[in-house]
């Protein structure tokens, strides 16, 4: 039996409309496979070109953690206090 003859890869070129996409998604916090699915195009691509637009993108991003502001800090140090009197 003859052996299958590997499949070319075929570069693509992001166009407006790919990016746009790209941009929302990382908006809405998709995950990386489904936007690879959807789009078409490997992760490792998608991550590429997400660092060259500067946009977050992948399993690795994190939701930004709440500040506490001084007063919550303030009552927490004065309910401490008064517990040890």
């Amino acid at each position: 039996m003859a052996k299958k003859a590997k499949k070319k890869l075929v570069r693509r070129e992001y166009t407006k409309e790919d990016v746009q996409i790209l941009k929302a998604h990382s908006k809405a916090q998709t995950p990386l496979e489904k936007i690879s699915k959807e789009m078409k195009r490997t992760g490792g691509s998608l991550r590429q070109k997400a660092i060259k637009l500067g946009i977050p993108l992948g399993h690795r991003r994190r939701k930004a953690k709440k500040v506490a502001t001084k007063a919550t800090k303030v009552t927490k140090t004065a309910k401490a206090k008064k517990a040890k009197k």
